[in-house]
């Protein structure tokens, strides 16, 4: 009598909230686990929000390269639908850079702290032929050590394999195996963080940003259309302050520069490939010479905007020349950065950002934060937010 196959599993993905995790890594490493129930052959995954849909879809491409997903996406109402073909060949790929030799070491040097020598030298001919069946599934029936080696060694291959301007997930894995798994990755000098190869053979190294998620900065690192080799926090205003002179004194006269500003878990920002160049003071100025509290200059310039952990939206979708308009440092408390549309100069011009821009309410409260001024899109219509965080990159770029 043949056995009866089993049932098809529909999974409820519960994902938790943005800020704690990414959700596409979160919700493929959660199908990995699934995975481990061998009598599986058919899976739906129930995705709680459409965009998990799509974040699950980035996060395979992330994980295996450009339109490799696995399964059949169906929009609609948000699920992954796997068959006996798919599975198979997804529970293969969860470690397509580790070969059966990383897993046996891993395994020898937890067995040689319990067991004789001989007795460990006797039994490697049959650990490497069970290993080399039980990689084909995700978290195999493994001691836990040597479970949490495996995903180690397999983020380690795939951070030195991955390919420049890319983001690499970390390793996601059951409660049993966060501690031996945090303390594998601490061995080899690794944060349980996405990384972010850059170009220029430069180490690959967690996204400096507490702002934007990995994903986003990599997206906004694209956009730039520089070839960047290395990324370097100025300015932070939870830590060096939030008035206008603060990031001045930080940022100096370093140019490329990358603004992030966070408010309500949203993010606006901006990229200037330039300095920021505040008109000198008036003892500076020639006699006769008509003075200015702002200096207004053409710079290339990139603007956008990201709601919570979504993709970030450009608007234009490229970097094109913009105003940048920056005032004198003693101007109220904060002083003020502007990117305008027009490259005209002229003050009358639709302002898309402006950053530490005057607020008499916001200054009058004595709350520390930068009021944030967004026009997008239309002039009228223009918002004021305050930022409760503020970074600012200087990226380094070939040539």
């Amino acid at each position: 009598m043949r056995p009866l196959a089993a049932p098809p599993c529909h999974p409820l993905v519960s994902v938790p909230s943005d800020d704690i995790v990414e959700p596409g890594a979160f919700i493929l490493s959660s199908i990995w686990s699934v995975l481990e129930i061998e009598s599986i052959s058919e899976l739906t995954v129930v995705l709680p929000q459409p965009s998990h849909l799509d974040a699950l879809k980035a996060a395979m491409e992330r994980r295996f390269g450009p339109g490799r997903v696995f399964g059949n996406m169906v929009e609609e109402d948000s699920r992954l639908v796997m068959n006996s073909n798919h599975i198979p060949h997804f529970r293969g790929a969860a470690f397509a850079q580790l070969s059966t030799d990383d897993v046996l070491e891993a395994a020898l040097r937890t067995a040689r702290l319990l067991l004789p020598e001989a007795l460990v030298e006797d039994g490697i001919p049959y650990a490497r032929e069970q290993l080399s069946s039980m990689l084909k599934r995700y978290l195999p029936s493994l001691p836990v050590d040597v479970s949490a080696e495996a995903l180690a060694s397999d983020f380690h291959k795939r951070v030195r394999a991955a390919t420049p301007m890319s983001v690499v997930d970390p390793p996601y894995a059951p409660q049993r195996l966060k501690a031996p798994l945090a303390a594998a990755m601490e061995r080899r000098g690794m944060a349980m963080q996405p990384m972010l190869p850059l170009r220029g053979g430069s180490p690959c190294r967690p996204s400096p940003s507490t702002i934007a998620s990995a994903q986003q900065l990599m997206a906004i690192l694209h956009k730039t259309g520089k070839h960047i080799t290395g990324i370097e926090l100025l300015y932070k205003a939870t830590m060096h302050g939030f008035d206008f002179t603060d990031m001045l004194t930080r940022v100096a006269d370093a140019s490329c520069l990358l603004f992030l500003t966070r408010s309500n878990g949203n993010m606006h920002g901006c990229f200037i490939d330039d300095s920021i160049r505040p008109p000198p003071p008036p003892h500076q100025i020639a006699l006769n010479t008509l003075y200015s509290y702002y200096n207004h200059y053409d710079a290339d310039a990139l603007i956008f905007y990201a709601p919570g952990p979504s993709p970030p939206i450009f608007d234009p979708e490229e970097v094109t020349q913009q105003c940048v308009s920056v005032s004198r440092p003693d101007i109220g408390v904060r002083g003020s950065l502007t990117i305008g549309r027009s490259a005209s100069h002229n003050l009358s011009r639709e302002e898309w950002l402006g950053l530490w821009v005057p607020d008499a309410v916001w200054m009058d409260s004595g709350l520390p934060g930068c009021v944030v001024r967004l026009g997008w899109g239309d002039v009228n219509e223009v918002e004021e937010v305050a930022a409760d965080e503020v970074e600012v990159f200087t990226l380094q770029t070939e040539g």
